[in-house]
């Protein structure tokens, strides 16, 4: 068979894998990032999402004695995109505002340069209507947004399979 003609299908197949979507696990995450989240209170207990540019979610809940993360169902591309230039016109790495309160409501931006968190919940100090208005359009998008992973339990039927040599 000649060069020729595997040229043609190398190609398409080159082309078909570049096109794939990329995963990521926690171990190894971009440095990109959106998240966001809100804790405190009687409980002390918080929930931060993590929105990657692809589309992914990830959920980790902290509490007293209690720590769990969830990978959820994922946003579509296209819409993560624009919510990662929506973040990006609110321009939150110049806004410097940090004023937790008993319950607090956060918004971090990373990137490969920087990394920036909008914090706020004092009710002395009023975070921008339009950050207020992100924060809950976020909450809106991962209200409700179904578990397609629990990290915690994959962990512990590894841990049951590993292979013991005593």
């Amino acid at each position: 068979m000649s060069l020729r003609t595997l040229f043609w299908p190398f190609m398409a197949l080159l082309l078909f894998a570049s096109c794939l979507p990329v995963k990521y696990g926690l171990d190894e995450l971009p440095d990109q990032q959106l998240r966001f989240g809100s804790g405190g209170g009687i409980a002390g207990s918080f929930q931060e999402y993590l929105l990657l540019a692809n589309g992914q979610i990830f959920l980790f809940e902290l509490g007293f004695g209690k720590s769990d993360t969830f990978e959820l169902q994922a946003l579509s591309k296209s819409d993560a995109r624009i919510l990662y230039k929506e973040m990006d016109s609110l321009r939150l790495h110049k806004y410097d505002f940090n004023y937790p309160g008993n319950m607090s409501y956060f918004i971090r931006q990373a990137d490969e340069m920087t990394e920036h968190t909008v914090q706020w919940g004092n009710p002395r100090w009023e975070v921008r209507p339009d950050v207020a208005e992100f924060f809950t359009q976020l909450n809106a998008i991962v209200d409700n947004r179904k578990v397609i992973f629990d990290v915690k339990k994959d962990k512990e039927e590894l841990k049951d399979k590993e292979p013991t040599f005593w």
